[in-house]
């Protein structure tokens, strides 16, 4: 059964076999390439990460998609942009405040049924409802 682990600030999975996969190292500073800066870092990821926990199946998934995205936006200071197919989620939230604090410029783009109640500045929702599955 795979697991997580906060080992000493860095984030790590371990997998089926019981082997340790990096996730995110945010104690070290040196990881940290992007514009923002370390103490707001540990901050933004402090306030995030309980929001994505929790008792749903679901749950590991979306954090282990956001630690891999923040470990993305940590490599060097450029434009990203991300694309989520699916139901509006605590995940997608989450990512819509934390994408515009490391550029300004970055944007999530939702390809969703419907759309969430709410003001997002850095989404671009495209709303289709597929009929059929087709």
């Amino acid at each position: 059964m795979s697991y997580f682990r906060n080992e000493n600030g860095s984030f790590v999975l371990y997998d089926a076999f019981n082997k340790p996969q990096p996730l995110l190292e945010l104690a070290n500073d040196t990881a940290n390439q992007s514009d923002m800066l370390q103490v707001f870092l540990f901050q933004e990821i402090n306030a995030a990460l309980p929001k994505l926990f929790g008792n749903m199946p679901d749950d590991a998934t979306d954090a282990l998609i956001f630690m891999r995205t923040v470990n993305s936006l940590l490599r060097k200071p450029q434009i990203h942009s991300a694309l989520k197919i699916g139901k509006w989620s605590k995940l997608d939230a989450t990512l819509a405040e934390l994408l515009p604090k490391f550029n300004e410029k970055n944007l999530l783009h939702c390809y969703v049924p419907h759309r969430p109640v709410g003001k997002f500045d850095n989404v671009n929702f495209v709303c289709v409802e597929v009929d059929g599955g087709a």
